[in-house]
C-alpha cells in the first residue's frame, strides 16, 4: 500500500462552545432547573487532507486506488 497526498485545504470557522457557569435558575414552580451558560464563538482552523491510497493484491497482482479525507483541528 502507498499513500499520496493529493489535496490540502485549510479552513477557518467559528466554533460555539457552551460552558455551564452555574448557578441553576428555576422558571417557575415545578419547572426544571436550567443552568446558566456562556457561549463563545472561537475561531478554529481545520486542515482537510485528501489522500490517494494505492493497493495491490498479493495473490493476483490487481491494483486499485481509493481516496480518503482526513480532517484535523488546530488549537
Amino acid at each position: 500500500m502507498t499513500k499520496k497526498l493529493v489535496n490540502l485545504e485549510r479552513e477557518t470557522t467559528k466554533m460555539t462552545t457552551v460552558i455551564p457557569v452555574g448557578p441553576y435558575l428555576s422558571r417557575g414552580a415545578g419547572a426544571p432547573l436550567v443552568p446558566l451558560v456562556l457561549e463563545e464563538n472561537l475561531p478554529v482552523t481545520v486542515d482537510i487532507e485528501e489522500f490517494q491510497y494505492t493497493y495491490k493484491c498479493k495473490a493476483c497482482g490487481h491494483e486499485w486506488n481509493e481516496k480518503h479525507v482526513e480532517e484535523k483541528k488546530e488549537a
